[in-house]
């Protein structure tokens, strides 16, 4: 009997292995055959599944560059956050984790406090949104100063300095794309 379940046990555990290396081996094929189709572009895939991490990569960091990609290559990604920022409030939103009509106060790091007359106006919903009317960065002229990293000179100090200093919110409640938001 016991050998019986050290039997089952051993075949599920190199099936499980079987699977992950099928999964990893499935995305390693399919991104090994976009990029051999756009050598010019790299790519850099994670995911985790079964709460291991599994990676491949193609190409170099830039079209200039001859330096390979790697696990710990760093990409600006900028707006694109936006859209997995927004499908996490969703599912979250969903699973009943937090109402979209919550205001965010309470979920803003200590440093991030709101003039009086402001506290508790923005909601998440406002955020996910482009509705909450909050100060922005001026983009254009981070563009301008560094057209390869604009924000690179943008701090945590200057985004609590920006909340901190807003007297009001501007077009609350209507559509002004933000880049704070």
């Amino acid at each position: 009997m016991k050998n019986s379940i050290n039997y089952v046990l051993f075949v599920l555990m190199i099936s499980q292995c079987v699977v992950a290396q099928n999964i990893t081996q499935r995305i390693d094929s399919i991104v090994q055959k976009y990029h051999s189709e756009h050598p010019e572009i790299g790519m850099s895939v994670g995911f985790i599944h079964q709460n291991q991490e599994y990676y491949t990569a193609y190409g170099n960091i830039g079209r200039e560059s001859d330096k390979a990609i790697n696990k710990n290559s760093v990409f600006e990604i900028a707006s694109i956050t936006k859209i997995i920022t927004g499908n996490l409030i969703a599912q979250a939103a969903l699973e009943g984790k937090l109402q979209l009509d919550a205001v965010i106060d309470g979920y803003l790091p200590e440093a991030f406090v709101f003039q009086p007359k402001l506290k508790n106006t923005v909601k998440i919903s406002d955020l996910a949104s482009h509705q909450s009317g909050l100060p922005d960065i001026d983009f254009g002229a981070l563009i301008a100063q560094n057209p390869q990293q604009p924000i690179s000179s943008v701090s945590k100090k200057t985004l609590v300095t920006m909340i901190k200093e807003a007297e009001d919110i501007l077009d609350y409640g209507e559509y002004r794309y933000s880049t704070m938001g």
